[in-house]
């Protein structure tokens, strides 16, 4: 059986990482997911802006997924498209990231096409303020699929929350739109609402939009230790409690970052370069400074493995 997930970049998509942590299949995603993902995804897709800075971002980490693009935007001048694999589905649905890039898994006929973190517009993790624009369109997209590949649309599966017989029934295109512009949580499912309730409070836009406060937080276990990132703050706050992360509001001084590794942790495919010297450091392992990301990631596994 083929399988893929998709990534979006909704806010749901936070409800289901231990998912994300454990799939071996196929990985694509949409736009900044690079960020979080980059070591794992197979495909991406995203606005040029977006491709010409993970293309970056891919060359300086090692990394091997594809760029695909789905003509959203103008190249930069001189670069071309060469970077990029063109998408082979029906043009006709070439329009936003998302509905593009299952399009190709409809096209490929992928058996199974898992999709995580497409709200179907409203809070997303890295666009602020997506939940004031108006995304009705993309329900139309969505009912374009299905109405494009209508034997294929059955391999889809929207992890939590399923939006298929809101795409495929008669109800107004406008449903969501008119609650998350309001500030509102759209999806009526309660984990959905306990998430938005935990990030922007139930009366977020009741008396004033206020501040939307993001900070910086490092994972401190699991595939992503040591890795660094930033979080609007309720949402840091959760990941906190649950022991993923420690919230840090700036750079801390380096001898603070080497309390967090010691040399017995277990690497992973996550750790960025740093973190790996700093672990090969602890075990006295000599010339690791020479060695590439790849190389060193398997020679301190291999150590390992050996004890």
């Amino acid at each position: 059986m083929r399988e893929v997930l998709i990534l979006g970049n909704g806010i749901s998509r936070l409800l289901h990482e231990d998912l994300i942590e454990s799939w071996k299949g196929e990985l694509w995603g949409c736009n900044y997911i690079y960020k979080e993902f980059g070591d794992r995804l197979d495909r991406l897709i995203g606005h040029v802006s977006v491709l010409a800075e993970a293309l970056q971002y891919r060359e300086e980490h090692g990394c091997h997924f594809e760029l695909w693009s789905g003509g959203l935007g103008a190249f930069p001048k001189g670069a071309g498209r060469d970077y990029c694999k063109k998408f082979t589905s029906r043009r006709e649905h070439h329009k936003d990231s998302g509905t593009t890039i299952v399009s190709q898994a409809l096209e490929e006929a992928f058996d199974r096409i898992l999709v995580c973190g497409f709200d179907l517009g409203g809070r997303d993790i890295y666009t602020k303020n997506l939940h004031q624009t108006n995304k009705q369109s993309w329900i139309d997209r969505w009912r374009g699929l299905k109405k494009g590949y209508p034997r294929e649309f059955e391999a889809i599966e929207f992890v939590g929350y399923d939006h298929k017989p809101f795409i495929e029934g008669a109800e107004d295109r406008a449903t969501y739109v008119r609650r998350y512009k309001r500030g509102r949580p759209h999806i009526p499912d309660p984990e959905y609402v306990a998430l938005y309730a935990l990030c922007y409070g139930d009366s977020f836009y009741r008396h004033d939009r206020g501040e939307d406060p993001v900070v910086k937080v490092r994972y401190i276990g699991g595939p992503r230790a040591g890795w660094e990132t930033m979080y609007n703050e309720k949402i840091a706050i959760m990941l906190a409690n649950k022991g993923t992360v420690e919230i840090i509001d700036e750079a801390p001084p380096e001898d603070e970052v080497d309390e967090l590794i010691d040399a017995k942790v277990k690497v992973t495919s996550r750790m960025n370069l740093e973190t790996l010297h700093k672990i090969a450091d602890l075990r006295g392992l000599e010339g690791y400074e020479e060695l590439t990301k790849k190389e060193l990631r398997e020679r301190l596994a291999g150590q390992e493995n050996a004890t």
